[in-house]
């Protein structure tokens, strides 16, 4: 849900975090809310077609200067996990993949995901 704040500043982005593996939502979520004036709300959505399972769903509440920020260290959260992990940002019908091997496109995404 949206609060009445958020609707009034023209500068808080939204972005729908779809995690691949549900033991990583918690550890996500601290990571994100580190960040000022960062807030989240968990979700799941029902699987793609030809998928099984729900997917695991972060929405991250942000400034549009944090956006930047959280694509800048989402890498490193990835980096300290086992496994080689993507995770997808989206904003309204833009998404983008982070990996932990992503930090020379952090500009690319940034502008993408703000584009209006």
């Amino acid at each position: 849900m949206v609060h009445d704040a958020d609707q009034r500043n023209a500068s808080t982005v939204r972005l729908t975090v779809e995690v691949p593996d549900a033991s990583l939502v918690s550890s996500l979520v601290r990571w994100i809310e580190r960040l000022p004036g960062a807030r989240t709300e968990r979700s799941t959505a029902p699987p793609r077609q030809g998928e099984l399972g729900t997917v695991d769903i972060v929405i991250a509440i942000i400034s549009s200067s944090g956006v930047a920020a959280l694509i800048q260290t989402l890498p490193e959260f990835l980096r300290a996990k086992r496994s080689p992990i993507t995770i997808k940002l989206r904003r309204n019908e833009t998404e983008v993949e982070v990996s932990a091997s992503s930090m020379d496109d952090v500009s690319t995404m940034v502008d993408k995901l703000l584009k209006k």
